[in-house]
């Protein structure tokens, strides 16, 4: 990557080509993986973008949790599975830190 002329993140791209190899990821596979989130991500932003509108509170954590309960499953085909899929890394985040923030 280049920015103002010289290469950044360099030692982060390495890595990630790395773990992306040691994980059996072949181009096509990470290909599909990229066009199958992208295509998901087109439909989860207008969605998305309405729920995150209002300032978010701490009062308003539980019925974020209810409403992401209710976004479209991604569904996942063989070309990108056992892969998780973006709603269960969606809605497992947010597990994670609804949990936090309530001190568990």
């Amino acid at each position: 990557m280049r920015f103002a002329g010289q290469y950044t993140a360099t030692s982060d791209t390495i890595k990630a080509l790395r773990l992306a190899k040691e994980a059996g990821l072949t181009p096509d596979k990470l290909r599909a993986i990229l066009e199958a989130n992208l295509a998901y991500i087109d439909v989860l932003e207008p969605f998305l973008a309405e729920i995150l509108a209002p300032a978010l509170s701490n009062k308003k954590i539980e019925q974020l949790g209810r409403t992401l309960e209710k976004i479209p499953e991604q569904g996942i085909n063989k070309q990108i599975a056992p892969l998780l899929s973006l709603t269960a890394a969606i809605k497992e985040s947010f597990a994670v830190a609804a949990r936090t923030d309530a001190g568990l």
